[in-house]
């Protein structure tokens, strides 16, 4: 078995190991962990396979222009490529799975699929608008397929995701040196959809929505507004799980999980502490707060697994 295959099986039994403890623990999240621990299996083995498929040369950006907020995906860096190949080999794989998790959307599920055969849907186009908010292109071509722009976002969402993930990967060494200060991700310009403490200090790192890079923070700081003010800062947590919490800010009325690894009982993999984490989701929004990017189980309300929100208790 060669390294890839290696590195690969071991992430995907780590994913089944927290996805377990984590449903144990707070048993009325089994429903979405059970849905999401299949995708994210997949997806990371499907991003794996891309590891030996992918020879991505990368420029540098220019050094100013970074540090005033100039992000990758604005000079032209990121995306890089997408080729129809690649697409068309996640969706072979990653289709199916989603069929099987959601199933009001498998008719949307097969358009997209017809589609992609008949080379009438280029999802690396919407990808691209949906990183630049170009929502007219996203409706008329969800409206082309006869299903609605946020399904289409969901499916693109997930069936890009590795590859965006991969080249976010072969790209990141580029800005390892550079300096960082905006809430935004560096590489793709999108917000962040987690936030993690860790070392001795605690240094404060967030997880981009869409790529997964992952870059320094400011530990006192709004990611969506940079309000530095603590007296508009609040913490939503629950007594016996105060590793993990979610952060308020009553100026833009935002709000981002977080986690402190130091005390953090799992193994920590983002993708599944954002699913395990979901009842913080629901405190927050309570309290009148929005996320400040799209979870997979907010983008589509209509679907058969968000809708088991109501059954989720707080721990």
């Amino acid at each position: 078995m060669d390294e890839v295959s290696v590195t690969t099986e071991d992430r995907v039994k780590k994913i089944r190991r927290t996805v377990a403890r984590i449903k144990k623990e707070i048993p009325s999240l089994s429903t979405i962990l059970n849905t999401y621990g299949k995708i994210f299996v997949e997806r990371a083995r499907c991003k794996g396979e891309l590891s030996y498929m992918m020879n991505i040369s990368v420029s540098s950006p220019d050094h100013y222009r970074f540090s005033q907020g100039m992000t990758l995906i604005n000079e032209g860096i990121f995306p890089l490529s997408i080729s129809n190949d690649y697409i068309e080999k996640i969706a072979g794989r990653m289709i199916p799975v989603l069929s099987r998790a959601f199933p009001e959307i498998r008719p949307s599920l097969r358009k997209v699929r017809a589609a992609l055969k008949k080379n009438q849907l280029d999802l690396k186009s919407c990808m691209e608008n949906m990183l630049s908010s170009h929502e007219e292109f996203i409706y008329q071509t969800a409206s082309s397929l006869g299903t609605d722009a946020s399904t289409l976002k969901f499916i693109a969402g997930h069936l890009l995701k590795p590859l965006i993930e991969k080249q976010s990967e072969k790209v990141r060494q580029t800005i390892q040196t550079l300096r960082w200060k905006k809430g935004y991700c560096p590489i793709c310009g999108s917000p962040p959809v987690l936030s993690y403490l860790k070392g001795v200090e605690g240094q404060r790192w967030l997880v981009c929505s869409v790529c997964g890079h992952e870059w320094h923070f400011m530990r006192i700081q709004c990611p969506f507004c940079e309000n530095e003010d603590p007296k508009k800062l609040e913490l939503c947590f629950v007594q016996d799980r105060s590793y993990e919490w979610a952060e308020l800010c009553n100026q833009c009325k935002r709000y981002i999980v977080n986690i402190d690894l130091k005390k953090y009982p799992y193994e920590f993999i983002p993708e599944v502490a954002v699913a395990g984490t979901m009842y913080l989701d629901i405190l927050a929004q309570q309290k009148g707060f929005l996320p400040m990017a799209d979870s997979v189980w907010t983008l589509v309300p209509h679907l058969d697994v968000p809708s088991k929100r109501k059954k989720i208790k707080i721990p």
